[in-house]
Order: C-alpha cells, then sequence, then structure tokens
C-alpha cells in the first residue's frame, strides 16, 4: 500500500520536529517522592506515588493517605493501588466517588490500616493522612 507523499512528509517532519523538542528539553531531576508526592504538578505527584510503591516506603504511608483525597483521580487511583498492595484493598475506597463519600472512605481504610499495623502518623489538613504526636486523637 503505497502513502501519498504528503503524509510521508507530515510523518517526517513531526518526527524531526519530536526529535528536536526531546533534544532541547532540559533534564528533569529524579523523583523524590518526600518531596514530589506535595508538588503542585500532578504528573509529578503521579510519578511520585509510582516511586514509593516500587521503593515500598511505608514512611510514605500518611503521605500516600493524603493522596486518596487528590484533586487529580489518577494520582487517587495511584495511591489506592499502592495502599492495597502493601495493605490489602479497602473495597470501600473509590477514587471516583464523591469527595465527602470518598473521605469518609479513606478514614475508615486509615483506621483499619492503624488497627492492623499500628498507628504511625500526624493528622494532615484532609484529615486522612496524620502523623505520630501526642497530641493526636482518634482519626476524624
Amino acid at each position: 500500500m503505497r502513502r501519498p507523499v504528503r503524509v510521508i512528509l507530515a510523518m517526517l517532519v513531526a518526527a524531526t520536529g519530536l526529535g528536536a523538542v526531546a533534544g532541547c528539553a532540559e533534564k528533569r531531576r529524579p523523583v523524590n517522592p518526600e518531596v514530589d508526592l506535595h508538588n503542585p504538578s500532578a504528573t509529578r505527584r503521579l510519578e511520585a506515588v509510582a516511586a514509593a510503591g516500587r521503593a515500598h516506603d511505608e514512611a510514605r504511608v500518611p503521605a500516600l493517605f493524603a493522596c486518596l483525597d487528590d484533586d487529580d483521580e489518577a494520582v487517587r487511583m495511584a495511591a489506592a493501588a499502592v495502599l492495597s498492595d502493601w495493605g490489602g484493598p479497602f473495597p470501600a475506597y473509590r477514587a471516583y466517588l464523591p469527595r465527602e463519600e470518598r473521605l469518609a472512605a479513606a478514614r475508615a481504610w486509615r483506621a483499619t490500616w492503624d488497627a492492623t499495623r499500628g498507628r504511625s502518623s500526624v493528622r494532615d489538613a484532609g484529615g486522612v493522612g496524620y502523623t505520630k504526636g501526642p497530641a493526636d486523637g482518634p482519626p476524624r
């Protein structure tokens, strides 16, 4: 099957343009979950969730629970997948639920996590993740 010359030229121009753009791109720093889980970029937060999951870095559990309330559904889904891999799925949590239902399920999941793994964290502003401290009360 022969392709018209215009299609071939368009493909070559596109490939050349993409190569030029890729060559000009600045180097990105490596993903650091400690910092990038709170990055303004949803893409960077998603990469950080994946990196924490690959490293099985349970020090990131509070931040991962906070990610269950992320503005980006993909970040919420990735955080839920990592937490499920580490501690078993929590059937009530769904990343696509309305926010109030999502938060209630995330709080219940966190309470279950703490009950089975021991409490290890302090509250964040969302009330889902929290960190160790004497002033901690029960999960909200």
